[in-house]
C-alpha cells in the first residue's frame, strides 16, 4: 500500500500535462501512486499518459465521460486511492521536488492530533514566460482552528498545495459534484468544522496563470450560481457566525441577477438579504430600483461607477496581498 495517493483530474490539457506528471515523478519522496482521471479528453491526453505508464508502474489511468467539472474526476480518483494520504495536483500546475517529502514529514511529526489537512506556499508563474509573478504566503495566524477564517474567505490558493488524511476524507465525504468553482472550498469547510489546518510557509508548487484557468473560463453567471449554492448549503453557519457577511453576499447575488436582466430572481435575493440584515439600506434601495426595469437599473450603476471613479482611484492588488484580498480579487461581486 502506498503512503500517498496523488490524483490529477484532467481535461484537454495536453499542453501542460507532461510537465505536471514529471514534477511528480521527480519527487524526493517515492512511496506514492499516481492516479490520472481523464474527464473525457479529446486531445492526446491518453497517448501522453500511456507513454509515462510504460516508464513507471505507479501510474494508473482512468478515462470517463466528461462531467463538466473537477469534483467528479477527483471523487473517482479518491475511490480508487489506496494511500494513507490524498494529494491533488491540477494538470496545469507543477510540484517542486521536495513537496511531498516535506509535507509528509510535517504531517507525521505534527503534535496537533486534530490536524485534518496541510497546505503550503506557492509561486504564481506566468505560463508563457515562466516568470514568477508573486509568491503566495499564509500568515502564522492561519494555523490551527481556522474554521471561522475559512468560512469567511477561501484563503487556500489551490488544491495543488494540499494533502489530506484519507481517514478524514472518508469521514467528511466526497467533493460535492454540484459545484464547479468552489468545490474545494466546500470540502475545506466540512473538514475544518471538526479538524485543524496547518501549512508549510515556503512555496512547494507552481501555480500557472494562463487564459485557460478555470476562474477565467467559467462565465460570470456560472461563478455567481456556484457561490449562491455554497452560501445556501452552509446557510446555518453563515447566518450564525457572519450574519452581515451573509446578507451582503445575498445583495451581491441579487445585484448581479438584476444587472443581467433576471429581475425576478434578483428581487428574490434582495428579499433574503433584507431578512438577514434589515438595517442594510442598499438592499431596500436596489430592490425598489429593480421594479423600474433592467435597462434603467444598469444605467443607475453606470452613473454610480463614473461617480466613484472620479472620487477614488482604483489600485490593483496582486498575490502578495492577504488571503482575504486574494479571495476578493477572484470571487467578490461588484456593487
Amino acid at each position: 500500500m502506498p503512503e500517498v495517493s496523488i490524483i490529477i483530474p484532467t481535461y484537454n490539457r495536453e499542453k501542460f500535462l507532461s510537465k505536471a506528471i514529471k514534477s511528480i515523478l521527480t519527487q524526493t519522496f517515492k512511496d506514492f501512486e499516481l492516479i490520472i482521471v481523464d474527464d473525457g479528453s479529446i486531445d492526446n491526453t491518453r497517448e501522453i499518459v500511456n507513454g509515462f505508464i510504460k516508464q513507471d508502474r505507479r501510474i494508473r489511468y482512468i478515462y470517463r465521460k466528461n462531467s463538466g467539472g473537477t469534483s467528479v474526476p477527483r471523487n473517482e480518483g479518491i475511490k480508487q486511492a489506496n494511500g494513507n494520504y490524498i494529494a491533488f495536483l491540477d494538470s496545469d500546475d507543477q510540484w517542486l521536488p521536495e513537496k511531498l517529502e516535506k509535507q509528509i514529514t510535517f504531517f507525521k511529526n505534527s503534535k496537533d492530533k486534530k490536524l485534518g489537512f496541510l497546505g503550503c506556499g506557492a509561486l504564481a508563474v506566468k505560463e508563457n514566460t515562466e516568470s514568477i509573478i508573486a509568491e503566495y504566503k499564509l500568515p502564522n495566524s492561519f494555523r490551527g482552528n481556522v474554521f471561522f477564517k475559512l468560512l469567511k474567505n477561501n484563503f487556500i490558493l489551490s488544491p495543488s498545495g494540499i494533502i489530506i488524511s484519507k481517514k478524514i476524507l472518508d469521514m467528511v465525504g466526497m467533493l460535492d459534484k454540484k459545484f464547479k468553482m468552489v468545490t474545494d472550498w466546500d470540502l475545506y469547510i466540512r473538514i475544518l468544522k471538526k479538524y485543524n489546518f496547518d501549512f508549510i510557509k515556503e512555496p512547494l508548487f507552481k501555480y500557472y496563470v494562463h487564459e485557460k484557468n478555470i476562474t477565467k473560463t467559467l462565465d460570470r453567471r456560472e461563478m455567481i450560481e456556484d457561490a449562491v449554492n455554497l452560501f445556501e448549503k452552509h446557510k446555518n453557519d453563515y447566518s450564525f457566525y457572519f450574519p452581515n457577511l451573509y446578507a451582503e453576499n445575498l445583495r451581491y447575488f441579487a445585484n448581479f441577477y438584476c444587472k443581467t436582466g433576471f429581475m425576478k430572481l434578483g428581487r428574490k435575493y434582495f428579499v433574503k438579504a433584507i431578512r438577514e440584515n434589515w438595517k442594510d439600506y442598499k438592499s431596500y434601495l436596489y430592490f425598489i430600483l429593480s421594479f423600474i426595469g433592467s435597462k434603467f437599473y444598469r444605467f443607475c450603476f453606470k452613473v454610480k461607477k463614473i461617480f466613484l471613479s472620479k472620487k477614488t482611484k482604483f489600485q490593483e492588488k496582486d498575490l502578495n496581498d492577504s488571503p482575504e484580498q486574494i479571495f476578493n480579487i477572484i470571487f467578490k461581486l461588484e456593487d
